[in-house]
C-alpha cells in the first residue's frame, strides 16, 4: 500500500464512523431549517483532495458507473427545474439537493472502493457497529426495566442516525452479507446485527430478513460457489438463533406480538392513505411536484411518482433497483459469493424502500451510491473472470 492508499483506506473508514454521527449543525436559510451531516463534510472534503491532486487519487470510471451518474444527473437536472415550479419550492430545492449529492457520493464510493478491495466489508462494519451501540446503550435501560411496552422501547431505539424503522435496514444488511460472505471476525459482527435487528424493533426489518433469508437459500441450490453444509448449517444456527431470542426474551415477545398484529394495524391503514393523497398528487401534477418530505407515502415507487413524475420518476426507481436484473441472468450460478451476498442484501434495502421511508436523504443516499458502485465493481470483475475462462 502507497501513502496515498493508507490515507485514503483511513480516511475512508473515519468518514463512515464520522456518518453513523448524523447531523453536525443546521442551517437557517429563509426561515428554513436545513441539516449539515458529517457525511456531506468528508465527501466534499474527499472530493476537493480529489480534484487538486488528481495524479495522486485518480477516477478510473467504467461505463456502468458513467451511465449511473448520467441517470442521476438527469434526475437531479429535472428535479431542480420542477421545483421552481412547485408549492413547496424551497423545500423541493433542498430535496433536489441531495439528489446532487448522490452524484458527488457515486464519485468518493468509486474512489474509495477501487483503493482497496477490502474497504466495502470494513466501512460497512464500523457504521453499523457504531450505530449499534448507540441503540443498545439508549435501549438496554428500557429492555431492562419491568413491564416492557412495545411503543415506548420503540420510542427509545434511537440513534443519532434516526431510530427503529429508519436504522433497521442497517443491521439487516450487515447481518445478510456477514452471514453469507463469512469474512474473517464474521460471527462477531453477525451478532452484533442480530442485536441491532431486535432493538431496533422494526416489523419492517425482521420481514424483510426472513425475505432474503429465504433468496439465500434458494439461490445457494443453483450455485455452487455458495452451496455447501456450512452455508446450510449458519443458516439454519442464524435462524433458530432468532427464533429464539423472539420467543425466549421480553423484547422479543413483544416485537412477534405486534409484528403479527401489524399485518392489520392501524398504523398500515394510515400508510395506505399517504399512498392515496400522494397518488392523488401525482394525478393533479403528473410533472412531478419536486422532491418533499412532506406526508411520505411509505412506498418509494409512489414517492418517486409524486416527486419526480411519470417522466423522470420511473428512472429514479430504476437508478436504485437496478440489481434485480441480475438475479434472472442465466449467469447466477456462476455468481461469486462477494457478488451474492451484496446482491441479497440490497434487496433487503429494496423491500424495507416499499414499506418504510428511504433513500431520499444524505446518510441513505450515500449508504446506496456506496453499495450500487460497490455492486457495479463485482460486476464487472465477475465478467472480466467470465471472458478469461
Amino acid at each position: 500500500m502507497t501513502k496515498t492508499n493508507k490515507f485514503l483506506f483511513i480516511y475512508g473508514l473515519i468518514m463512515f464512523f464520522a456518518m453513523s454521527l448524523g447531523v453536525i449543525t443546521q442551517l437557517n436559510i429563509l426561515s428554513s431549517n436545513i441539516n449539515i451531516f458529517y457525511i456531506d463534510i468528508f465527501a466534499l472534503i474527499l472530493l476537493l483532495f480529489t480534484f487538486i491532486s488528481t495524479d495522486n487519487f485518480p477516477i478510473d470510471f467504467k461505463s456502468s458507473e458513467l451511465l449511473l451518474i448520467i441517470c442521476l444527473v438527469i434526475v437531479f437536472i429535472y428535479s431542480m427545474v420542477i421545483s421552481i415550479f412547485s408549492n413547496m419550492q424551497l423545500t423541493a430545492i433542498q430535496g433536489s439537493l441531495v439528489l446532487f449529492l448522490g452524484i458527488i457520493f457515486i464519485v468518493i464510493s468509486s474512489i474509495l472502493i477501487n483503493n482497496s478491495t477490502e474497504f466495502f466489508k470494513w466501512a460497512i462494519r464500523i457504521f453499523v457497529t457504531s450505530v449499534a451501540i448507540q441503540l443498545i446503550y439508549n435501549m438496554l435501560p428500557v429492555v431492562m426495566s419491568a413491564g416492557l411496552s412495545f411503543y415506548i422501547a420503540k420510542e427509545n431505539a434511537e440513534t443519532l442516525v434516526g431510530n427503529s424503522n429508519a436504522i433497521s435496514f442497517y443491521f439487516v444488511f450487515l447481518l445478510l452479507y456477514e452471514l453469507i460472505t463469512r469474512h474473517k471476525f464474521w460471527s462477531i459482527f453477525a451478532v452484533i446485527s442480530v442485536i441491532g435487528v431486535i432493538f431496533s424493533m422494526s416489523r419492517a426489518g425482521f420481514v424483510s430478513l426472513f425475505i432474503c433469508l429465504i433468496l439465500y437459500f434458494l439461490i445457494s441450490i443453483i450455485n455452487n460457489k455458495i452451496k455447501s453444509v456450512s452455508t446450510y448449517i449458519y443458516l439454519a444456527i442464524t435462524i433458530v438463533l432468532i427464533v429464539f431470542v423472539i420467543n425466549k426474551t421480553e423484547v422479543g415477545r413483544e416485537l412477534l406480538f405486534h409484528l403479527n398484529y401489524g399485518l392489520k394495524a392501524t398504523s398500515l391503514q394510515s400508510r395506505d392513505v399517504l399512498r392515496e393523497k400522494a397518488f392523488e398528487q401525482f394525478l393533479n401534477y403528473p410533472l412531478g411536484s419536486g422532491v418533499i418530505w412532506m406526508e411520505d407515502p411509505h412506498n418509494i415507487f409512489v414517492r418517486s411518482l409524486r416527486d419526480l413524475g411519470f417522466l423522470i420518476g420511473p428512472l429514479f426507481v430504476s437508478i436504485l433497483f437496478f440489481p434485480i436484473k441480475y438475479f434472472v441472468s442465466k449467469y447466477i450460478f456462476k455468481y461469486s459469493k462477494e457478488f451474492i451476498a451484496v446482491l441479497i442484501s440490497y434487496v433487503s434495502i429494496m423491500i424495507h424502500s416499499l414499506y418504510e421511508i428511504y433513500y431520499l436523504t444524505d446518510i441513505t443516499m450515500f449508504f446506496s451510491m456506496f453499495i450500487l458502485i460497490y455492486i457495479i465493481k463485482l460486476k464487472n470483475n465477475q465478467m472480466d473472470d467470465d471472458y478469461a475462462h
